[in-house]
């Protein structure tokens, strides 16, 4: 036998030490979590030893921003970024370790998410089964960062590539974090709402009877993307059509703790059209519906932002960025946008939800240090309590990563059978082996 499964086999009764790779539609770096997982199913306990998010340079960048979300990428770019991708997050796994002082030997299993560059839910046409039977339209995405590349390098077995089962057993390859929430969080003492606020925003709903038939998990639409993409656009083009030079800070990706929006003021005629290009865009449910559902930055970029200005009429925003204060306003409203996204969702499903027990919103992802974000949040969702996922033991920034270390923990020594009963969330495990 492969002396890696004889390894593998011998850590069934142990704690396992698994590194969780996480690398989102933000662009902003990768995220590393050194976890000890010990169990499986609903016994599964999660321990974060060390974590670090490493930032992409402008090589980085550089390389995969032409591909991102772009269905005309060359495909010879693509191919080499596959592998490229995976020497430069195996680099970046052996300097964090090595920062640690802990050896790669000492590392049982590698959990790699990949780089996102595309996702298409439900873009294909009808698919058959097995018996000829036609299914809903069928989903594609792709994650690149081989992982087999990811193993040679590191010498670590790898569990990778996690999208693509979920697109097999009829997904739409996204939101994978209900599997590992449920696993992890879900409580017999209320009904809790995580909350992930990366590039897009998504959620998962754990009922206090702790049935994963009862699960909901979906995106809500943009979570740091657009605010991001404005940001960035207005650092591309050097702020050299704004008036005022009085904004040397611009020279950064994101706006930190929401420094912009909170000098800027709600445009309220630009809101409501990205409200209706969203209904545009996204048919969605009926009313007083709750679906599991994904999304990307296919739907939320840069021409969403400005065909919304261009159909606003506003003669404010219609300069943007020509005018420092136009720029402060998009801002704010790409900011309450986005907590009315997230929050019109939720609101959704909470009124689906009995009273019998309390209902408690817990925080992870980027957006949790944007102030301003989180104000609009809670302004938009009055009743239920919002938390951090720290208060679940979870570090917010740590919590993606992680949770693909429990994913692959999941596939290598648990079953799907916990996953059951739900026909919004395919119970399957997750994830492609590759061996050192």
């Amino acid at each position: 036998m492969n002396s890696s499964l004889v390894g593998l086999s011998s850590l069934i009764n142990k704690p396992r030490i698994i590194v969780g790779l996480m690398s989102g539609t933000s662009l902003d770096g990768l995220d590393i979590a050194l976890c000890e997982v010990c169990g499986h199913d609903t016994s599964t306990v999660l321990k974060i030893k060390h974590f670090i998010s490493m930032p992409y340079d402008e090589e980085f960048l550089n390389k995969i921003r032409p591909l991102f979300a772009n269905p005309l990428a060359p495909l010879h770019a693509v191919t080499k970024a596959n592998a490229w991708i995976a020497h430069e997050h195996a680099s970046m796994v052996l300097a964090s370790l090595a920062k640690w002082d802990i050896q790669a030997s000492s590392v049982d299993i590698l959990a790699s998410h990949g780089q996102t560059i595309f996702h298409a839910p439900n873009a294909l046409p009808l698919a058959a089964n097995a018996n000829g039977a036609l299914l809903r339209k069928a989903s594609a995405t792709l994650q690149i960062g081989d992982g087999c590349h990811l193993a040679h390098i590191t010498q670590i077995l790898t569990v990778s590539d996690f999208r693509q089962k979920h697109i097999a057993a009829n997904g739409e390859g996204a939101p994978l974090v209900p599997y590992a929430d449920f696993l992890l969080f879900a409580s017999p003492n209320e009904h809790r709402i995580l909350l992930n606020i990366g590039g897009i925003a998504n959620y998962t709903f754990l009922p206090a009877n702790k049935s994963f038939a009862s699960v909901v998990s979906a995106d809500t639409g943009p979570g740091n993307a657009l605010m991001d993409m404005a940001v960035r656009y207005a650092k591309e083009l050097s702020l050299t059509k704004i008036e005022s030079t009085s904004l040397p800070s611009i020279n950064r990706l994101y706006d930190i703790n929401g420094d912009f929006a909170a000098k800027g003021t709600i445009d309220q005629e630009l809101l409501t059209m990205l409200v209706k290009a969203v209904a545009l865009s996204e048919p969605g449910p009926k009313e007083n519906t709750v679906t599991n559902k994904s999304t990307g930055q296919e739907t939320y970029n840069l021409d969403f932002i400005l065909n919304a200005i261009e159909k606003s009429h506003s003669s404010a925003l219609a300069k943007f960025p020509s005018t420092e204060q136009a720029f402060y306003d998009l801002l704010a409203t790409l900011t309450m946008f986005t907590a009315r996204s997230i929050s019109n969702s939720i609101n959704k499903l909470i009124s689906t939800l009995n009273n019998n027990h309390e209902t408690a919103l817990y925080i992870s992802g980027g957006g949790v240090h944007n102030p301003v974000l989180l104000s609009n949040i809670k302004h938009c969702i009055p009743n239920i309590s919002l938390k951090t996922s720290a208060e679940l033991g979870i570090h917010p920034d740590a919590k993606e990563a992680a949770l693909f270390a429990v994913l692959a923990n999941q596939t290598l020594f648990g079953s799907s059978h916990v996953f059951t009963n739900n026909n919004g969330v395919p119970a399957t495990c997750l994830g492609k082996i590759s061996l050192p």
